[in-house]
């Protein structure tokens, strides 16, 4: 279920409060979605699922809960459970179903940050703190849970450079950088990515009529620059916030792994070498269990 983002009109459902997936223990011999609502007649709907195709738990979608409470004064929350590859990055933040920008990188309209200083991992909102009932839902798209406890991450999450300061009312195709470096086409299309205006998620198709999730793009190649550009529908407004994250499991592990490190896990401390980006270049032997 945490693997399953549901948006209707662009705003987030909450699993199991706003819908339930009902499967073969329902006695159905195919998936049906159960909102706790009947959806509006002519309300967007765009279902994405992250998994992983392979049965070596390399990827993970686990949620979260915040403490204290909300009480519209504290801005500050200690995240549960606490596991050490959460970040920025890989961490999706939605209050009342939009969704809040991460800290990081070239972000110009950060929302929250995590923080691991204090030896726990604490979450903070920045600008404001939400409302006594704000409605969370806190994901992250993380590593399986055999090589989590390495602190090493084999799933690559990370927002593109913001392009939001380039929206000028009138251009409507923008190109996707990393830290300036532009994005490989053959990793990135728009279905591995969630892209938000304003923190309402955009739909990556072409949608007919007027569709409440706003605006809805395609993602390919300039045919003259080469560089993959996001192109919109309408252009988006000056001053909209924009926040775009890419997904994808071929970024990390760039050194052949033992065919034994498949189906265990790294034990903590020297041994593992890993550069700034977290990216593994170096594993001792011993270091894999038996």
């Amino acid at each position: 279920t945490n693997g399953i983002f549901v948006f209707l009109g662009g705003v987030v459902q909450k699993p199991n409060e706003a819908y339930v997936i009902q499967g073969e223990s329902s006695g159905l011999s195919v998936p049906q979605i159960v909102f706790t609502e009947a959806p509006e007649e002519g309300t967007s709907c765009d279902i994405r699922i992250v998994s992983t195709d392979d049965s070596q738990e390399t990827l993970e979608v686990v949620d979260f809960s915040l403490s204290p409470a909300f009480n519209g004064t504290q801005t500050s929350f200690t995240i549960t459970p606490d596991i050490e590859t959460l970040s920025n990055l890989n961490s999706f933040v939605f209050l009342g179903g939009i969704e809040q920008n991460p800290s990081g990188l070239t972000q110009t309209s950060a929302a929250y940050s995590i923080d691991k200083s204090s030896g726990a991992n604490t979450l903070s909102f920045i600008g404001g703190s939400p409302q006594e009932g704000t409605t969370l839902d806190f994901r992250a798209i993380l590593s399986g849970r055999s090589y989590r406890n390495a602190g090493v991450s084999t799933v690559f999450v990370s927002s593109v450079d913001d392009i939001a300061p380039l929206f000028d009312n009138t251009q409507r195709s923008f190109p996707l950088e990393i830290d300036g470096v532009a994005l490989d086409p053959t990793k990135v299309n728009a279905q591995n990515m969630f892209v938000s205006l304003g923190g309402v998620m955009q739909i990556p198709v072409a949608q007919t009529g007027d569709p409440l999730a706003g605006l809805a793009y395609t993602v390919g190649q300039n045919p003259v620059t080469k560089v993959l550009e996001i192109t919109f529908a309408v252009a988006p407004a000056i001053g909209s916030t924009c926040n775009i994250r890419v997904i994808t499991s071929d970024e990390f592990l760039t050194c052949p792994l033992p065919i034994e490190l498949l189906d265990t896990s790294l034990k903590v401390g020297p041994g593992v070498e890993v550069n700034s980006r977290g990216q593994i270049i170096g594993i001792d032997s011993d270091l894999i269990q038996p």
